[in-house]
């Protein structure tokens, strides 16, 4: 007998076909109508499969939330726990986690492909280029000037703080809102929602301490950009207003400028904190700095984590006081150092960034930090 082979395997085709479809269509309406006795076995192991896979990648969602949980928390230490009564050691305020757990997450790399980039300057002039913008000296600069209270929200979650600490918080963080407003270029101002989660039991501030931010030690505040909350254990009135004006600095930078060099922002944090004083450039670090002096220049635009780890108090003091030197003396160069921090991503400005922006040497950005010092 005479078999055409062609025609076999085309009805093959077609009867397999048939029989995926048909398994398809009963897996799928099998919550609608009951099936043979003999199918529920193959649908289990379908089932079976499939959970399977979820729940590896449930784990792993899992896992990558607990990471973002961790990264970008800028803590705030016990000044306390901090003073070990050293002569190097004893004005230490804050500690960060380590350059591994700290992830820039607000831009996406670079596209490979060719990329467009497109401006619109102070004047209202749109600029196009294959080259993203750059900031200079000659870069004009708008400030927002004043600020409407409706654009800053703040939000209490755990502990609600008495009505005249509520007070004192928030007039403090709106008059520094208000004061970095005049040297914010305009176009990166934007309304603000900044969520306080206070605590007065150190045992529930510790646990939830270690569930957000387990690396954090010994710590009585600290700011997580991944959930934007700024977390506060209140031990008295004035410590606890410091720490939250701390921290609701750090996610006004967070909102406004993104990613940031870390002396920039816990040296603005740091100035935040005494802004509100006769004379804001009279700082607790004043006294370090005029028995210890402060490090180069080029020692804190060039710090890694190894330096924040062995010079943290001569970081943390240098930092409060390029900041103050910039916002007493060259208020424009401090807004292009921001906007500049807006525009580079998770890049650092380094000191080729530095001298474009302020248009001077190292060495002479230092020679006048040097001697508004010996002044302050």
């Amino acid at each position: 007998m005479f078999i055409n082979i062609n025609r076999v395997l085309k009805l093959g085709v077609a009867l397999s076909l048939i029989v995926v479809n048909s398994i398809v269509v009963l897996y799928i309406g099998r919550d609608r109508f009951p099936l043979p006795e003999w199918f529920s076995h193959p649908i289990s192991y379908i089932d079976g499969l499939i959970d399977h896979k979820n729940e590896r990648i449930s784990q792993q969602n899992l896992t990558f939330e607990n990471s973002k949980k961790q990264q970008n928390v800028e803590p705030r230490v016990s000044s306390k726990q901090a003073s070990k009564k050293t002569a190097n050691a004893n004005l230490i305020n804050h500690t960060e986690l380590s350059a591994s757990d700290a992830v820039c997450s607000d831009k996406r790399p670079k596209s490979a492909s060719k990329q467009i980039y497109t401006w619109i300057d102070d004047s209202g002039t749109r600029h196009l280029s294959d080259k993203p913008r750059k900031i200079d000296s000659a870069t004009p600069v708008s400030v927002i000037g004043t600020i409407r209270p409706e654009e800053l929200s703040i939000n209490y979650t755990g502990t609600h703080p008495p009505f005249s600490l509520q007070h004192k918080i928030e007039s403090r963080v709106m008059a520094n809102k208000a004061l970095f407003a005049q040297i914010t270029p305009k176009q990166l101002v934007k309304p603000i929602t900044i969520n306080f989660r206070l605590f007065t039991d150190v045992n529930n501030y510790s646990t939830y301490q270690k569930r957000i931010a387990p690396s954090v030690k010994s710590a009585i505040g600290f700011y997580a950009s991944s959930i934007n909350e700024s977390v506060v254990m209140m031990n008295n009135d004035e410590q606890s207003v410091n720490t939250a004006v701390h921290e609701a600095m750090h996610s006004i930078n967070r909102h406004w400028f993104g990613h940031m060099n870390r002396w920039l922002n816990e040296g603005i944090a740091e100035y935040a904190e005494t802004s509100h004083t006769d004379n804001p450039l009279y700082n607790h670090w004043v006294t370090h700095i005029r028995k210890f002096g402060a490090i180069p220049l080029v020692t804190l635009f060039n710090a890694n984590q190894h330096h924040w780890d062995t010079q943290r108090t001569e970081m943390y003091a240098t930092s409060w006081a390029f900041v103050a030197f910039l916002m007493d003396k060259y208020h424009k160069t401090l807004s292009r150092l921001l906007q500049e921090e807006n525009i580079n991503g998770c890049n650092v400005i380094n000191i080729s960034d530095m001298e474009r922006i302020s248009s001077q040497k190292l060495s002479v950005l230092q020679r006048e930090f040097d001697n508004w010092l010996a002044r302050v």
